[in-house]
């Protein structure tokens, strides 16, 4: 059998050794910067994160991972090999023969050395070029961010807005006095809604800012006192007089009303609270509040609500005589210790609401939808809901005679005796000694034998 031998002469060995020492420094390398920051970061997807990646699968990076190690590993060693080759290629001597077959072949092993080293090049190359776009990426965040931020304090910054006015005193005296400059804080308010429109992220900050504006202009200009009657008609006619205290304080609250409506913002990221607000004669109506929204002890005499969403809501010791809800949303709502005193519930939904000490005396409630609502201790004085829905709703400890119209008795559940009712007590209506929960026990077996479903009371 024929054998080759492959000459390994002193210089080839030096050759190759010195390849290989070039091979493991190289690799070396690349090992030194891809382990940069994994002390700090640690798991499957660090090296994911640390190349701006973090938003791709991890099955398709990782596949793309083995595909690049794979060409870099297939370049390096070809790389090698054609150094090696160009090593061990006899170099032609300038003379006679220059432009010969061997002249020939050896440049194109060295051009075929120089297009290699520039595709490993690129390709070794690829996850820092990725890692410098990413640091780009969050230089650029970061300046935008720092951007946004700065028009945030400007907008803040013209919430407490003064202006120089020059008075002139009944004396004849001028003098110059500084007042809030209500024109200015608008704009501002303005900008804070545009704002959340073009980073939606930032609506629950806004959304705290504007609370906190509202809440402390109301302890400056608290709510006018209202009449100490329980004629609602005297209620209504100084509830007609009723206007926003302050033209800010109204559009800041517009504005927290309209941010559930920009692209991006969940019902859950705002934090509106305007617990004990002066909302006299605000105009609200066709706002959203979630359900988070805080209320409670809010004055919010004679103010529109009309076809506004305040669905699941809790709401506690808060003033809403002679406010309109006309086809306001309110499915779900739980209100507690309030006054509706002469408002106007026309058409509003109340499906599966909870009232507990409220008034609702003189209130209007045409085409009013009860259905499934549970009232305890509420007074109806001058209201008896014949033109409202009240399918499977309860009346528990309704205070002084029972008003609700008699052909609406077979829709509710209720523990009136004889000595309230103007008619035969109907069979079906609680009567035991068990209390709160009884009542309540009984309501819902009653609710299951009609079939009706509180979780969908249609």
């Amino acid at each position: 059998m024929d054998q080759t031998v492959l000459p390994l002469t002193l210089e080839i060995s030096r050759d190759v050794a010195g390849l290989a020492g070039l091979a493991l420094a190289a690799a070396l390398v690349l090992l030194l910067l891809w382990s940069v920051g994994s002390s700090s970061e640690a798991g499957a997807g660090a090296l994911q994160r640390r190349i701006g990646l973090a938003g791709l699968p991890p099955a398709l990076f990782w596949f793309a991972a083995a595909l690049w190690a794979g060409l870099a590993g297939v370049l390096s060693v070809g790389l090698f090999a054609l150094v090696l080759d160009v090593l061990l290629h006899p170099v032609p001597v300038p003379g006679a023969e220059t432009r010969g077959e061997a002249t020939w072949n050896f440049r194109f092993l060295l051009a075929q050395m120089v297009a290699l080293t520039t595709v490993l090049g690129a390709v070794v190359a690829l996850p820092i070029t990725l890692n410098n776009l990413r640091l780009t990426r969050e230089a650029t965040e970061t300046a935008r961010d720092s951007l946004f931020n700065d028009k945030i304090a400007e907008a803040a910054r013209d919430l407490h807005a003064q202006r120089r006015v020059t008075r002139r005193y009944a004396d004849g005296r001028l003098v110059d006095e500084w007042e809030d400059d209500v024109t200015r804080r608008n704009a501002a308010i303005d900008r804070l809604h545009g704002l959340v429109q073009e980073q939606p992220s930032e609506a629950g900050r806004v959304s705290r800012l504007l609370s906190v504006y509202v809440r402390e202009l109301s302890r400056e200009f608290p709510a006018k006192a209202a009449p100490q009657t329980d004629d609602t008609g005297k209620i209504k006619a100084w509830v007609s007089g009723l206007s926003p205290v302050r033209s800010d304080m109204e559009n800041a609250v517009q504005v927290l009303g309209r941010l559930s409506a920009v692209d991006g913002v969940l019902d859950g990221d705002l934090t509106i609270d305007l617990r004990n607000c002066n909302l006299q004669g605000f105009d609200l109506a066709d706002l959203v509040f979630p359900s988070q929204t805080k209320l409670s002890g809010a004055s919010c005499q004679g103010a529109k609500f009309s076809g506004a969403h305040f669905e699941s809501i809790f709401i506690r010791r808060a003033n809403f005589d002679g406010a309109s809800f006309v086809g306001a949303k309110m499915q779900g709502a739980r209100i507690n210790s309030s006054s509706f005193k002469g408002a106007n519930l026309a058409k509003a939904d109340f499906r599966s609401s909870r009232f507990t000490r409220v008034y609702l005396d003189g209130a209007g409630c045409i085409f009013t939808n009860f259905d499934g609502s549970y009232f305890v201790k509420v007074s109806l004085r001058g209201e008896n809901f014949a033109f409202a829905s009240l399918q499977g709703s309860a009346f528990q400890h309704v205070l002084g005679n029972f008003p609700i119209a008699e052909e609406k008795w077979s829709e509710i559940f209720s523990d009136a005796q004889p000595s309230t009712l103007k008619a035969e007590r109907p069979q079906h209506w609680f009567d035991s000694p068990l209390g709160d929960l009884g009542f309540e026990t009984g309501w819902r077996a009653w609710q299951r034998a009609i079939g009706f479903d509180p979780g969908t009371p249609e």
